[in-house]
């Protein structure tokens, strides 16, 4: 669990998710978590590959609880933290899906429940679906309208692992959602907190 000052400080960061999007682009750093990978997919070998300095943590966030969207052997892998409540997620993943639906890009969900009492429940209902990527666009499609019906309850391990996502999000520093990370050219890891500025997309999602 992060330290009581720590755990504030996201909270305060995830309700300034509403009011601002932009923060800069940093390294950051992270802790491991079990992956959940979807049917069949590989780590594929035309995928950036993170540099020496980067490697370690990129392997740690492959480890995490996530949901993709998005081919497994696109190019650019992005990682998002991700709460099924803020609109600049949901925005987020709007203006990047000419990059995934193209192939170019996958972007990988860690789901966190802490904006509104029904997001743990709506995360619940995604990771719990029979096809989690198709409930996570169904939730973005329906954004405006509520979303994806939530669960009646959150189980144990799915709370266990949101908790564990949420214990990530604040040990990489990150104030609000969505909690953007992603390498660059040469490789390095790139934080990005918030909804990108406009010249910033190609950098982060490459070119359409």
């Amino acid at each position: 669990m992060p330290s009581t000052k720590i755990f504030a400080q996201l909270l305060l960061g995830l309700a300034a998710c509403m009011m601002a999007p932009y923060t800069a682009a940093e390294d950051a750093p992270a802790i491991p978590r079990a992956a959940e990978l979807a049917p069949g997919q590989d780590p594929a070998s035309r995928q950036r590959q993170p540099n020496t300095k980067s490697e370690p943590i990129w392997k740690q966030l492959a480890a995490a609880t996530w949901v993709a969207d998005g081919k497994a052997d696109a190019p650019r892998v992005v990682y998002t933290f991700s709460d099924p409540n803020c609109p600049y997620c949901q925005r987020f993943s709007e203006a990047a899906r000419p990059w995934v639906d193209a192939g170019k890009v996958q972007l990988r969900h860690l789901l966190i429940g802490l904006i509104s009492p029904s997001s743990s429940t709506k995360a619940a209902a995604i990771l719990t679906a029979p096809d989690s990527t198709a409930a996570l666009r169904e939730n973005e499609r329906h954004f405006r309208r509520g979303g994806i019906l939530a669960a009646a309850d959150v189980p144990q391990a799915i709370r266990s692992r949101l908790d564990q996502n949420r214990d990530l999000m604040a040990s990489l520093g990150f104030r609000g959602t969505p909690g953007i990370l992603y390498l660059d050219d040469a490789g390095q890891l790139q934080r990005l907190n918030g909804l990108p500025r406009a010249g910033a997309w190609e950098r982060i999602l490459g070119r359409k």
